[in-house]
């Protein structure tokens, strides 16, 4: 969960609930009332994405399915991407984080030999 905000997955939830209501306009669900027709259209557009049947489906619904499972595997590719990010980027460790720190630590400095004499007056003694 923590990769993604709190408005980010509010938006996914929202997305999935709209591919059901419009497999339920479409017809590619029968129910009688919106919520369970929105119910079924999830049901149904999830496992057609999972299993890849399409057969008894109208053409809107198959393109809002197959936009579903592209979505999904994007989705899935940035939440994995972020988490890795996140979880890389919470164990480094960064023993230097100004200029100062460099300098104490004696670390070298690479920069355009241009700046050197602008950097050195700035810091005395690098």
């Amino acid at each position: 969960l923590e990769p993604f905000t709190v408005s980010l997955w509010c938006v996914i939830i929202l997305i999935i609930l709209f591919m059901g209501g419009s497999l339920w306009c479409f017809g590619d669900v029968k129910a009688s009332n919106p919520i369970s027709g929105i119910y079924y259209g999830v049901v149904k557009g999830t496992l057609s994405v999972v299993n890849g049947e399409f057969e008894n489906m109208s053409p809107p619904g198959k393109l809002v399915v197959f936009s579903f499972g592209l979505l999904y595997v994007i989705i899935t590719s940035f939440y994995v991407a972020n988490l890795a990010s996140y979880i890389i980027i919470d164990n480094l460790e960064q023993p230097i984080k100004s200029v100062e720190d460099a300098i104490a630590l004696n670390a070298k400095i690479c920069m355009n030999k241009e700046l050197r004499p602008k950097f050195v007056a700035r810091y005395p003694g690098s």
